[in-house]
Formats: structure tokens, C-alpha cells, sequence
């Protein structure tokens, strides 16, 4: 049995001094302080980290929409110069074409001057007379035409190798005029139009001339123009 069993209840003493509950109190206080503290630390560095990131966020947003614009630059200088390019291709070709139809053209009128003194050498060796007709068989005493006998000619009506268009780089066709010269011919690229006693008139169109006078017209590709010469 136990021995603390036998005490007498009345015997057993009971403090009656408080107990001192401040320690505690100031205890939670101080806790508390520390709490509040931690809480604003923590909602300043939430506040400084939300400010930064929207700062961040504005700055990388103003450096992507800077290199959009920059790319966008780039493209349209990209652009104007292929436009460049282009354009001065296309002014190059269109002029190096020019250059080439006025070649042409110029050989073309040579060709006539050069045909004309052909007719020339022809009217000396027959008395002053010239052809009717370059393409005929009747006025050479050979048997041959005009175009064969003075300009080489590989058939009636078609030149040799020294007298061929430029562009379509064979002998000329020779065509007659209408004995009418008022009427207006049609002649095209790489023929010949002859017309025995007429002298060139304006534009197109011919006066009458003496016997011995004739003219030649061809047509340029410039304009399709209708180019006339005559012995005048």
C-alpha cells in the first residue's frame, strides 16, 4: 500500500499565491510583432517584385515591339530595293531595245542608198533609162532581173547576202507600187516598195516625177514608219 495514502486531506497545503500570466502575454506580443513585421516585409517585396516585373515586362514589350518595327523597316528596304532592281532591268532591256531598233532601222535606210546607186549604175549602162520593174526579166538583155543582176539576187524579187533585213536577216522582197501613186501601199518589215517615175512626197504619199526618176520606201520597225528615198 501506498504510504502517500494515509495523509489526511486536511493536511495537504494549497498556494495561494497568482500565477504571473504576464510572461505569456508578453511573450505572444513579441511573436505577434515579429509576425506583423515578416507580413509587411513579405507585402513590401511583393509590391517590388510586382513594380519590377510589370517594369520588365513594359521594357521587353517596348524591345519586341522595337525589333518588329526594325524587321518590318528591313522588309519594306528589302522590297523597294527589288523594286529598284526591277525597275532598272526593265529600263535597261527596254532601252538596249531601242538602241537595237535604231541599229536596224539605220541599216535599213544604208541599204536603200545603196540600192539606189545600184539603179544608178543600171540607168548608165542603159542610156539613162531605169527599170519599169527590179523584179522583171524583160528589161536585162540576160535574161535575169534587176535584183539578180545588181543586188545578187537568189531569185527574181529576193536579194543576196550583201542586202538582207536586219532583223529578219534575209534577202529583201521587192514589191512593185501600183502605177497609181496615189493609192497607198502596204508594205511590211524586210520589203521593198519601187516606183519608177515618182519622187518622194510628204508622209506617205508620192509626187509625180520625169522618166528617169524613181523612188524606194521601206518600212522601220520605229513607229512603223514608212521610209522613202528617191533620185531627185
Amino acid at each position: 500500500m501506498d504510504s502517500n495514502s494515509n495523509i489526511p486531506i486536511e493536511n495537504v497545503v494549497l498556494s495561494s499565491e497568482p500565477v504571473d500570466t504576464r510572461v505569456n502575454i508578453q511573450v505572444n506580443k513579441k511573436d505577434n510583432s515579429k509576425i506583423i513585421k515578416i507580413s509587411f516585409i513579405s507585402l513590401i517585396l511583393l509590391i517590388i517584385a510586382t513594380g519590377v516585373g510589370a517594369y520588365l515586362s513594359r521594357d521587353n514589350q517596348a524591345n519586341l515591339q522595337k525589333t518588329n518595327d526594325a524587321n518590318k523597316i528591313k522588309e519594306l528596304e528589302e522590297k523597294v530595293t527589288e523594286l529598284e532592281k526591277s525597275s532598272a532591268s526593265s529600263s535597261t532591256g527596254s532601252t538596249l531595245g531601242n538602241l537595237q531598233i535604231n541599229q536596224r532601222d539605220t541599216q535599213r535606210k544604208n541599204d536603200l542608198a545603196r540600192i539606189t546607186t545600184q539603179l544608178t549604175n543600171y540607168a548608165s549602162n542603159n542610156r539613162g533609162k531605169i527599170p519599169v520593174d527590179l523584179t522583171s526579166i524583160t528589161d536585162t538583155e540576160n535574161g535575169k532581173s534587176f535584183v539578180q543582176n545588181y543586188l545578187g539576187g537568189v531569185s527574181a524579187n529576193i536579194s543576196g547576202p550583201e542586202y538582207i533585213d536586219p532583223k529578219l536577216v534575209k534577202g529583201y522582197d521587192f514589191v512593185s507600187s501600183s502605177p497609181d501613186i496615189k493609192i497607198n501601199l502596204k508594205i511590211e518589215i524586210g520589203q521593198i516598195a519601187y516606183q519608177p517615175a515618182a519622187i518622194c512626197g510628204s508622209g506617205s504619199s508620192l509626187n509625180l516625177g520625169n522618166a528617169r526618176q524613181f523612188t524606194l520606201r521601206v518600212i522601220l520597225e520605229k513607229n512603223a514608219t514608212l521610209y522613202c528615198v528617191d533620185n531627185s
